[in-house]
């Protein structure tokens, strides 16, 4: 009879337990860590012309940039160059042309606008 007992008691406090790793749990599914949203903006003016210096794609592609454009570029690659293998130089991806713009190709390109959302967040 006193080994039920002794039985009895260590189910009890098994289920005691089970029960309150339940409730726990339970407790903690309710918790949801939300990251804090990407605040909207426009475009920055880039002279007189509200473009953020992006002027569009060339034929093969690449992005045509104003000089301020390039310039922003280059302040994204020094804060978030090295997050990348191997690390983002200076004017990486980025050539002159004869009309005083810059094209970045395409895979620079992705990696400035993804520095950027990097930059909107506060990382």
């Amino acid at each position: 009879m006193k080994n039920r007992r002794a039985r009895t008691s260590r189910s009890e406090a098994w289920l005691a337990s089970l029960a309150c790793s339940g409730g726990l749990l339970a407790a903690l599914a309710g918790c949801t860590v939300v990251p804090d949203p990407l605040r909207d903006s426009v475009a920055s003016f880039d002279g007189n012309t509200q473009n953020s210096g992006f002027l569009g794609y060339d034929p093969a592609g690449n992005a045509v940039l104003t000089p301020g454009a390039r310039a922003r570029y280059n302040l994204l690659v020094l804060r978030f160059g090295t997050n990348y293998l191997p690390a983002l130089t200076l004017d990486a991806g980025v050539t002159a042309t004869a009309t005083n713009t810059y094209l970045l190709d395409r895979q620079h390109w992705v990696d400035a606008l993804e520095m950027n959302g990097w930059r909107k967040a506060g990382r």
